[in-house]
């Protein structure tokens, strides 16, 4: 069996692997001690899970495989901030972000290879957008800096790309980081940011999470905001109030954080 036709088994909720170990004849509740050994354990290879049956570690390297990132670059400054360039599995890079504070330690993770929204402030869209990350490839960002002992206990979706533009894979990720299978990190502990992308944020509000949400606002007319961010020709101010209102309303959320402010209603 080829690569491409196998699983990376991060992308996969606990419930997901289950029914895939069930269809291969496995028992269902290894998912659990598999994803022990990946979120917990840090295991890079399916034949260091040596509490599974020597066939369950046959079946898993056929059907799946365990992907991974590739540090290229680290940066650290003077107040303990690190920045890491990360290599892909297809040559592509993304940064992330760790931000240490007194009480907690902060990730800002990538959601794209480029962005289509290229907001003038933003270095993220000047090459372009190239492609979605996968959940496995968000996750992971934030579980290599787990494994290298650095304490993360809050995830933004800041880095490079929009991450309500990859809906799906953003919020597979969410669920993995959030769960305790997964890294144990508190929904109210993890930001979704966005350039104001209102589809996103109605979809968002339906999800029953009480993750936080977070809107770049840059601007106060939408004159001046067009003006760096070509996406409130789309979505105006007033149109993206009114979304964050009713986002607040169904959420029971006090606020949503902005670039500048909290947004009050």
């Amino acid at each position: 069996m080829t690569r491409i036709s196998r699983i990376d088994i991060k992308d996969l909720l606990k419930e997901e692997l289950a029914r895939e170990l069930g269809a291969l004849g496995a028992e269902r509740f290894r998912a659990e001690q598999i994803f022990n050994w990946v979120y917990k354990k840090y295991a890079g290879s399916f034949d260091k899970m040596l509490n599974l049956p020597a066939g369950l570690r046959d079946l898993l390297r056929e059907r799946f495989w365990l992907g991974g990132l590739v540090l290229a670059q680290e940066l650290v400054s003077n107040d303990g901030t690190r920045k890491f360039l990360f290599c892909l599995e297809d040559n592509q890079r993304v940064e992330s972000v760790y931000i240490p504070s007194r009480n907690t330690d902060t990730v800002c993770i990538s959601s794209q290879v480029g962005c289509r929204f290229a907001c003038r402030f933003c270095g993220s869209g000047m090459g372009g957008f190239v492609r979605n990350l996968r959940s496995a490839e968000m996750v992971n960002q934030a579980l290599f800096l787990r494994s290298r002992g650095l304490n993360v206990s809050i995830v933004v979706f800041m880095g490079m790309g929009e991450p309500l533009d990859n809906y799906e894979n953003v919020l597979r990720a969410v669920r993995i980081l959030n769960a305790p299978y997964g890294l144990g990190i508190g929904q109210r502990k993890i930001t979704v940011s966005t350039c104001g992308i209102i589809s996103g944020i109605e979809r968002l509000s339906g999800e029953d999470l009480q993750v936080e949400l977070s809107v770049s606002l840059h601007g106060a007319t939408d004159t001046g905001r067009s003006g760096i961010m070509g996406v409130n020709n789309k979505y105006p101010l007033r149109d993206l109030m009114e979304a964050c209102k009713r986002y607040i309303k169904k959420t029971k959320r006090q606020s949503i954080k902005s670039n500048f402010f909290r947004i009050v209603f």
